[in-house]
């Protein structure tokens, strides 16, 4: 009878520390659950709603015909190709391009006709450029970003309601699939989320494929350089390919997948092409 209720009581003990992992296991699945979505809700509150209207686009504007273009020809010369890609197409758009230096966006946004550039506004990382106000701002304005989450993964939560917004009301969007500048001079493998923010809002997806940044504004650079061929600097030339527009609307998962693999292919032949046109030029 001893070894019996030992054996009872010793089984007592297991099944209510078991049903004290188990519960905590629960606490600590709701505690990340409320974080998540607290840092979610943060990134949607970090957006600067102002510079997304008409009185921050004359600025924007102003700014970019009297001092961003003429520092950008400074130092780099632009050929821009397949501008007819963007005929008769209307918005919302989601423009996904590779990323290799910081002077992309700036890059694009001054390649793309008038009429598109005043209505897209950029993904911007927002562990990197909305950790201080005054950063946060001046993006903002300059460039008409919105803060977006790269590590989550979660591209249609909560974490989007702003850019959603934007969407809806007919702007579009320019993001970066890569979620970083690539160091090596290749494109890094592409994340889904703008496969599926483009099924998500009904839009096409036109992809941009830019090179010659990099070598005018590496990572780590903080001002742009010119290039020397002994002791004549020289102008970079940047190249930016504008893409035919693919449809991903109606993808699920598997399809967003196919779709990021067709911008893939189409950064790789623009790079390629790219390369030998320098070639032999």
């Amino acid at each position: 009878m001893r070894g019996i209720k030992k054996r009872s009581r010793k089984r007592s003990r297991y099944d209510e520390f078991g049903q004290t992992a188990r519960e905590l296991a629960e606490t600590a699945r709701e505690r990340s659950a409320e974080i998540g979505q607290a840092a979610r809700d943060t990134v949607t509150g970090l957006d600067i709603e102002w510079a997304h209207g008409p009185l921050a686009n004359v600025v924007r504007e102003t700014a970019g015909r009297l001092v961003l273009a003429p520092l950008m020809n400074a130092y780099t010369r632009r050929r821009v190709e397949g501008t007819e890609n963007l005929r008769g197409l209307h918005g919302p758009i989601v423009f996904v391009a590779n990323h290799a230096s910081h002077m992309d966006t700036p890059a694009i946004l001054r390649a793309l006709p008038r009429r598109w550039r005043r209505r897209t506004v950029v993904a911007a990382a927002a562990d990197y450029f909305y950790r201080r106000k005054i950063v946060a701002v001046a993006v903002s304005l300059l460039f008409n970003t919105v803060p977006i989450e790269r590590r989550s993964g979660r591209a249609t939560s909560r974490a989007m309601t702003h850019i959603d917004r934007l969407l809806e009301r007919g702007n579009s969007l320019l993001l970066f699939p890569e979620g970083t500048r690539n160091r090596t001079g290749a494109v890094g493998r592409l994340r889904l989320g703008a496969a599926k923010i483009a099924s998500q809002h009904g839009a096409l997806i036109v992809p941009i494929y830019i090179e010659g940044t990099r070598a005018a504004l590496p990572p780590g650079r903080h001002w742009l350089r010119r290039r020397h061929r002994g002791l004549d600097p020289r102008r970079h030339l940047v190249t930016i390919t504008i893409g035919a527009p693919i449809n991903p609307t109606g993808q699920d998962g598997a399809g967003a997948a196919v779709v990021t693999e067709r911008i893939a292919r189409f950064f790789e032949q623009a790079r390629l092409r790219v390369r030998l046109s320098r070639g032999a030029s």
